[in-house]
């Protein structure tokens, strides 16, 4: 007799995996001790045990800045987000930063605020850095003096942020560019790829501009999208105008009593992009996030 080889079943589970709640599916990503986990850098969201696909998905979540918002991505694109809406980059989190104003217009031109007799500047239509078809400004400046391009009028005494997106222009030769607001600019290299170069520096009353530095080298680049504001640097301002502003968002949780398992005055810990944190505390029913200057990465409790 030729033995058959038994064939057995695959074990079956009680409950497949596809078939579980989202909730359940997700369950391992939150502490087993929180009744609330916003994971902002991986856009994860749980409220009261259910998880939610949005941030503004959860119940009692309200977003108010009557103005658009911008942030950058780990690679330094920007990305948007419209009025009223919460702005949350991938990787980074939830941007929340205080009100900002731009001090420059968007456009470059030589009336403005005045470029040097030897400097060209000319719109171009070419590839933007976030990879969209717009206007770039080709500057020019010979090895010799009188070459620069003011960003701003005569800036007040203090602190100043400096930001510009910077090409090269020359067929492949790097080209060397200076930025910003004092008798020592800051040189940097421009290569074939955008790249955003950015500085902080104490204003002394003089303007804000992109020159080729101490006059001993030629530049031609391409520049897009600079940003001038008071303060430390911060998320750009990319709306068009001669100045524009940023408003601070108020964002809360209303309802913190009614999902299940918080409580009134609930804490919470929120960790920014740093790994530093802190302790959010809701007033009653209420949880108001602060503007921070860093991005949150996960508020959870």
């Amino acid at each position: 007799m030729t033995a058959h080889p038994t064939t057995h079943a695959p074990a079956r589970h009680a409950t497949s995996p596809v078939s579980q709640p989202l909730a359940a599916r997700r369950r391992a990503w939150w502490p087993t001790d929180a009744v609330l986990a916003f994971d902002f850098s991986a856009g994860l969201y749980m409220a009261g045990g259910t998880a939610y696909a949005g941030f503004t998905s959860v119940p009692g979540i309200t977003v108010d800045r009557a103005t658009p918002a911008w942030a950058l991505t780990p690679f330094d694109i920007p990305v948007a987000a419209g009025p009223h809406q919460p702005l949350i980059v991938p990787l980074r989190g939830l941007i929340h930063e205080p009100a900002r104003t731009r001090l420059n217009p968007q456009a470059i031109a030589a009336s403005t605020f005045g470029i040097g007799a030897n400097s060209t500047v000319a719109p171009v239509t070419t590839t933007l850095p976030d990879g969209s078809t717009g206007t770039a400004y080709r500057i020019q400046f010979p090895a010799i003096g009188n070459t620069f391009a003011n960003l701003t009028t005569a800036l007040s005494s203090g602190t100043h942020s400096h930001q510009i997106w910077v090409r090269d222009n020359s067929a492949g030769i790097s080209q060397q560019f200076a930025l910003g607001a004092g008798t020592w600019p800051q040189v940097y290299i421009a290569t074939q790829q955008w790249k955003r170069f950015a500085v902080t520096q104490q204003a002394t009353g003089i303007s804000a501009t992109i020159s080729n530095g101490f006059d001993t080298f030629a530049t031609d680049v391409l520049v897009v999208w600079p940003d001038v504001q008071a303060g430390a640097i911060g998320s750009p301002i990319l709306a068009p105008g001669a100045t524009a502003t940023r408003d601070a968002a108020v964002i809360e949780l209303t309802s913190v009593s009614s999902l299940p398992g918080l409580t009134l005055d609930h804490s919470f810990t929120a960790t920014f992009e740093d790994g530093s944190t802190t302790t959010l505390t809701a007033s009653g029913a209420t949880l108001t996030i602060p503007v921070a200057a860093q991005p949150y990465r996960s508020i959870i409790g």
